[in-house]
């Protein structure tokens, strides 16, 4: 752990040793994260304005990233159910099952975000 000597006038300094509420290194680390988090948030805001088209790709990219992770979740999801449906015979689900969830899920996905199931 780094140490290092920080100097503030009185009147703040009482107001993060209140603030701090007997915590003083982890509410200057949580401030120091704060800052950085919103240099970075700003950067990446200006980045965006500045290249508008690749933006909205990276956010469309990330959008159907998400999606494909939901879908297999939900494809897991109705494997287990097509699985329980069936009176769970067998002590795991088959490959059936996991076949006809991905199906299922994958065509879910589809209509989510417009295109043809592969």
């Amino acid at each position: 752990m780094a140490t290092t000597l920080i100097c503030l006038d009185d009147v703040l300094m009482a107001q993060v040793e209140a603030a701090a509420d007997g915590d003083l290194s982890g509410w200057i680390a949580r401030a120091c994260r704060s800052r950085l988090l919103s240099e970075q948030c700003r950067a990446v805001a200006e980045w965006e304005r500045e290249h508008p088209v690749e933006a909205a790709a990276a956010r469309a990219q990330h959008t159907r990233e998400l999606l494909e992770v939901e879908a297999e979740q939900y494809a897991r999801f109705l494997a287990e159910q097509i699985w329980r449906d069936r009176g769970g015979h067998g002590d795991e689900q088959g490959a059936g099952d996991r076949a006809d969830a991905e199906v299922r899920a994958r065509t879910l996905l589809a209509q989510v975000i417009g295109k043809q199931p592969e």
